[in-house]
């Protein structure tokens, strides 16, 4: 491809990579990745892109018996309420990872997979910018220290949920909530005096936050 011109490889790559991505004959790690690229086609042409998914489209990647195209429903921004309550009971965890990522999903959709995810689904509903108080209480309780410290940074965890995580077991978790920066100032009085240095000195790291 040595006489092609700058800026027509790219083209040609991406528009086989599409066409790729519309192809069932294809092993699925490769149609996993072939897949992404289908959204591009106009970016590949030079105009912008579509500015949502139809919900026609969502709906056939949604209802689709392959594990890949449900993970790309999933991932949506545009995703209604009504299929992401049908995606969260999918038995892919790539389906279930974007769902639990995905800022539109509905929080009763969130709360159900909080009680039933694995550890990864779990962090990543707690890192989620709209999970909601309730989804976080569920969570600052969580067996794993790592979905814990999620909560723990999280903007909308509750405060009384931070003053609980205060105490946690795992010096990490007490940590982050010394860096929130909506930990109440007497939560910040109870680190001030934790045993692990680290977590002394995140309280102590913002002179404005010191608690006097």
């Amino acid at each position: 491809m040595g006489d092609v011109l700058p800026g027509h490889r790219e083209r040609l790559v991406c528009h086989t990579l599409i066409l790729a991505s519309k192809s069932n004959a294809l092993p699925p790690p490769i149609k996993r990745e072939a897949i992404h690229f289908e959204d591009v086609h106009d970016r590949c042409r030079g105009r912008p892109a579509p500015p949502a998914v139809s919900i026609g489209k969502l709906r056939r990647l949604a209802k689709s018996k392959y594990p890949w195209e449900r993970a790309a429903a999933a991932a949506k921004p545009a995703l209604p309420p009504v299929l992401a309550e049908r995606l969260a009971t999918d038995d892919e965890d790539e389906v279930i990872e974007n769902l639990a990522a995905n800022e539109v999903v509905p929080q009763m959709v969130l709360e159900t997979l909080a009680g039933t995810g694995s550890t990864n689904v779990r962090v990543l509903i707690a890192r989620n910018k709209v999970a909601g108080p309730a989804v976080l209480g569920i969570l600052s309780a969580d067996r794993q220290w790592q979905v814990r410290y999620a909560v723990a940074a999280h903007d909308a965890t509750p405060l009384s949920v931070l003053s609980m995580l205060a105490m946690d077991e795992k010096a990490d978790v007490r940590e982050e909530v010394g860096y929130n920066k909506n930990c109440p100032p007497e939560t910040l009085r109870v680190l001030a005096l934790d045993e692990k240095e680290w977590v002394r000195v995140a309280v102590g790291g913002d002179a404005s936050r010191s608690p006097h």
